[in-house]
């Protein structure tokens, strides 16, 4: 075997190592695995996008399954297709249900790995160990470990797996090389069906660099070309998630999440990051102390490396920006109060950070830089490690009000856990107006009525109702303008009189209630355009990347 095809090989099998040990310090039979809210919607939502498909069936519209116990349309409002890696593994290991999720978390982090591999080596870095260091730092800094762990949040760690190869194709159409339309198409369908606040940033992150580059008159009709097949295929590889928000929107007056711009506070932050603690705490958030050294160096580097200053310019302004208190300006959060906590803004911290890097140890790779990148890369990894397995022993107490929610799952609680309703004021995308906290939730159950939901499954929802009387009674039930319920009273079948929700004639005594839904054609038709769309893509990638292998 050439001393170059082995060389490749052992890199190809560090990354999958390095993803697989991602997973392995969280999800291992010795401590417990513990998911907070978010992590209970997320799973919840997945889990009845699983069932649907292995029935073979287009996932409906609203939430049968989940938090809130309400039927909210958070299934259609919050794109789940990006995850598919993270629920595949279920379709061949069904009743082992934590074996299927360690395989579903390991084969996101191996996309976040190849993707950010992807970046660096499009960034021109050659020196293989160089790379495997900074894709360590990728995984396993304290902001990626607090996305997939500490807060669940699988809309923002799919958006960071994505990222690099949005960012690798900018680079690739700015240097005019035809493949660059690729990892560009793929990262921004990824972002578009994981998470649309990301998907609003990055968008206006690349409108922000082409303006420059037309300004600066660098702007090409070759990108022009690029960027208009690019945003094109995203459109067609995310019209099924776009399709179902737009839907649900365009027909009803929806309770959007609360604007915010809830800031880091530095101090605590920084003490919160020496002390090991990763937290859900939005105040507490930070890259890692590594990480805030590894800034300082490179910041003082730059003054003398001109090729890496632009990247730790922009990675400073930023972090500086999660820093400042905005929330004191309604104005802001007028505007920009969709972000919530500046603390998002992190995942771009680290990109241009390791963006500056990979430069740095690009010109740079003499030995003293190896040693000291391969310390830095041991020492992430094992305060990281030792940071998730405190959390999950509880050895870390978060100060932290969602700290309630944070509960223990494993192969035999699953289900119950998943379904229950331990956060029972989920508000989000409820029928009603403005934000959560500032106007009118539409739906309410009669004080006479005791409402509990007993069953939730990929299609129909049922619940037990107690009357304390007989009479026509509201219910805490979303009902949504251009969906098609079906609704069963005690086994026969009820029409719906024209209401904000649901409000039926009820008996005295108990009464069993069954409630599902049919899907719109125009749905069915933006799913089926979808895998085809997705089909193509596949195999145009295959073969794309069966000519780059060879060329390799």
């Amino acid at each position: 075997m050439k001393k170059e095809t082995r060389g490749r090989i052992l890199e190809v099998i560090a990354y999958i190592f390095i993803s697989f040990l991602v997973v392995l310090i969280a999800i291992n039979g010795v401590t417990p695995f513990k998911i907070p809210a978010d992590g209970q919607i997320h799973l919840a939502r997945y889990e009845q996008v699983f069932q649907s498909l292995r029935h073979l069936k287009v996932p409906a519209e609203i939430s049968f399954i989940g938090p809130g116990h309400n039927l909210n349309a958070v299934i259609s409002c919050y794109p789940w297709l990006g995850g598919f890696l993270f629920i595949l593994p279920r379709f061949f290991i069904y009743k082992h249900i934590m074996v299927a999720m360690f395989i579903g978390f390991w084969l996101v982090n191996l996309l976040t790995a190849l993707a950010i591999f992807y970046l660096i080596r499009t960034l021109r870095c050659s020196n293989r160990v160089l790379r495997i260091c900074l894709v360590v730092y990728w995984l396993f800094n304290s902001y990626h470990l607090n996305l997939l762990y500490f807060r669940m949040a699988f809309g923002e760690f799919l958006a960071y797996a994505y990222l690099p190869l949005v960012v690798a194709g900018i680079v690739k159409i700015s240097r005019k090389e035809k493949k660059g339309i690729y990892p560009l198409i793929i990262g921004m369908s990824g972002i578009a069906n994981s998470h649309l606040l990301s998907l609003v940033i990055v968008t206006l992150g690349i409108g922000g660099y082409e303006l420059y580059r037309v300004v600066t008159g660098r702007f090409s009709k070759f990108e022009f070309k690029s960027l208009i097949i690019s945003t094109f295929s995203s459109l067609m590889l995310a019209s099924y998630s776009l399709w179902g928000i737009f839907y649900i929107q365009v027909n009803n007056s929806v309770i959007v999440p609360f604007k915010s711009l809830s800031y880091v506070d530095i101090k605590q932050s920084i003490l919160a990051q020496l002390s090991g603690m990763i937290t859900q705490n939005p105040s507490l958030w930070g890259i890692g102390l590594i990480g805030i050294i590894l800034i300082v160096v490179v910041s003082v580097l730059s003054v003398k490396i001109k090729t890496i200053r632009p990247y730790i310019c922009i990675c400073v302004l930023i972090l500086i920006t999660t820093y400042l208190p905005l929330s004191n300006y309604p104005k802001l959060i007028q505007y920009f109060g969709f972000i919530q906590f500046t603390g998002r803004l992190l995942t771009y911290v680290l990109l241009f950070q390791v963006m500056a890097m990979t430069i740095l140890v690009r010109e740079f790779s003499g030995r003293t830089i190896k040693t000291l990148t391969i310390v830095c890369a041991i020492l992430v990894v094992c305060l990281g490690a030792i940071s998730v397995v405190k959390h999950e022993q509880g050895k870390l107490q978060e100060n932290d009000d969602l700290e309630s929610y944070v509960y223990t799952i494993n192969s035999t609680n699953y289900y119950q856990d998943v379904q229950a309703n331990n956060y029972d004021n989920f508000n989000d995308y409820l029928p009603g107006e403005g934000t959560i906290g500032s106007g009118p939730i539409y739906i309410h159950t009669d004080p006479w009525i005791n409402l509990m939901q007993v069953k939730g499954a990929y299609n129909r929802a049922e619940f037990k109702l107690v009357s304390s009387k007989e009479g026509w009674g509201s219910l805490a039930i979303a009902r949504y303008k251009g969906i098609s319920y079906q609704v069963k009273l005690n086994g026969k079948k009820v029409n719906l009189v024209k209401s904000n929700g649901i409000k039926l004639a009820l008996p005295k005594g108990t009464s069993y209630l069954s409630v599902s839904s049919k899907n719109t054609i125009m749905t069915i038709i933006f799913f089926i355009g979808n895998l085809i769309s997705y089909l193509v893509c596949i195999v145009a990638v295959l073969i794309v990347c069966r000519r780059t292998i060879r060329s390799y």
